[in-house]
């Protein structure tokens, strides 16, 4: 069956930096997978005029073949009418629709509602949503639960890129086919996990959005919250996309919700200076852009580890990556990077004369290089699966929740100022070491 994937938010920043450049990847690996591309969007373009703006704010050089299969209809979000316009547009019978919202939270409800009242939904089509769904618990489940009322399970592809990594997905594999590291995984060995995401980049043009979530939601709801269901969750007999993502849910809904003195006592937050001078930011903005806080599990293989998730933006190192603390005092890494490789750091302790010292052992998977154009990257790769029917490299409707009700009582008791909100200099590391040693 032929594709189409029709983009909502055509002319906006995820179009401009990673969607068009995806689509043209997986165009060049996979040419006849996607047979058109829509764009929908408010701007006043013509197909010819969309093409020549994508060409203009895409860092990446478009092939003319790709450029040709894309086309734009310009509508409202809110005008059922025009949704009903564009359905006359494009209906083909032996088309598989892919309709990708790619556009603020609060147009969600709107888009989905007018998809199903115009009845451009077809049994074979699929919804593709970016996280996070909503802004909040309760706009989650409102999006939620119009999803759930107009649309089938196996329509719905919710989005969280970094379960297409290939260093995410590796952790799964290191546990299945390694049984010295799975076998270590339990509390009789392991008294600290650590999920790090740290990025030099500061918010730029995405104050707008940023303002409105902040740190936490952006990297740790968003990401951080998902690679440690891969670590914490129980593997079943067969990683099946049914087992995956119900193993991922346990894992979510043993995470211990903080009470207040919890929070206060385990969770530290900080803005870097000059982050409200950004377009569209608030002048008095108390919005996070570096956190870290500690969390626990109820699982009893979990029982008296902590958890430790971090993320911060324009700092003055780029970490991406799980450290694993054993009790007896060795460590090992995941590096989550965007690199190409699959890098495992063993800690341990080396004697040297009558001195102990920390060495470090690289254990290194590489990807060939004469075959790195074959790997795409993760919204590519997202885009191929959702196309195949592949659920498991997506979110549910229970993750989802469950994700937002771990973060809302950190975003709630932060907003009331019962958490000092550091400043913290652009592009140093200082406030990581503050942090490291207020939350351990």
């Amino acid at each position: 069956m032929k594709t189409r994937i029709i983009i909502f938010g055509a002319t906006g920043d995820l179009m401009q930096r990673k969607i068009t450049s995806s689509l043209n990847l997986l165009n060049t690996e996979y040419p006849n997978t996607v047979f058109e591309i829509y764009g929908f969007g408010r701007r006043d373009l013509t197909n010819e005029s969309f093409r020549n703006f994508l060409k203009d704010n895409v860092s990446d050089n478009l092939d003319k073949e790709f450029l040709e299969k894309i086309y734009y209809f310009k509508g409202e979000f809110h005008n059922l009418d025009d949704f009903k316009r564009f359905k006359s547009e494009i209906v083909c019978d032996d088309f598989q629709n892919l309709y990708y919202l790619a556009i603020p939270q609060e147009l969600y409800a709107p888009v989905l509602k007018n998809l199903y009242d115009s009845q451009l939904i077809s049994p074979n089509d699929k919804l593709l949503l970016e996280k996070p769904i909503g802004l909040d618990l309760e706009s989650a489940l409102h999006v939620e639960d119009i999803i759930d009322n107009h649309f089938k399970l196996d329509q719905i592809y919710r989005i969280d890129h970094y379960l297409a990594k290939m260093q995410i997905n590796s952790i799964l594999f290191l546990r299945k086919n390694n049984f010295l590291i799975e076998n270590i995984l339990n509390n009789n060995f392991v008294k600290i996990i650590e999920v790090i995401l740290n990025e030099e980049l500061d918010v730029d043009k995405r104050g707008l959005f940023f303002d409105k979530v902040g740190a936490l939601v952006d990297m740790g709801l968003n990401h951080g919250l998902s690679i440690f269901a891969y670590i914490l969750m129980d593997l079943k007999n067969q990683l099946t996309p049914e087992n995956i993502i119900q193993s991922r849910i346990e894992a979510l809904k043993d995470i211990e919700i903080p009470s207040s003195k919890d929070i206060i006592e385990n969770s530290f937050i900080a803005q870097y200076e000059g982050y409200t001078d950004i377009k569209e930011v608030d002048n008095s903005s108390l919005t996070e852009t570096y956190f870290r806080l500690k969390l626990k599990s109820k699982n009893t293989r979990w029982q008296n580890v902590d958890l430790f998730l971090e993320s911060g933006k324009a700092l003055g190192l780029r970490e991406n990556k799980v450290v694993i603390h054993l009790k007896d005092n060795t460590s090992f890494e995941l590096d989550v990077s965007h690199t190409s490789n699959i890098a495992i750091n063993l800690n341990y302790i080396s004697r040297n004369n009558l001195d102990f010292e920390i060495e470090k052992l690289c254990l290194k998977g590489c990807i060939d290089n004469s075959k790195e154009k074959h790997y795409v990257n993760e919204y590519a790769k997202m885009f191929l699966e959702a196309i195949n029917s592949n659920q498991s490299y997506f979110l549910s409707r229970s993750e989802v929740l469950t994700s937002w009700k771990i973060v809302t009582p950190f975003k709630s008791l932060w907003k009331s100022g019962s958490v000092n909100l550091i400043k913290y200099k652009k592009l140093s590391s200082d406030i990581v070491n503050q942090a490291r040693l207020r939350i351990n």
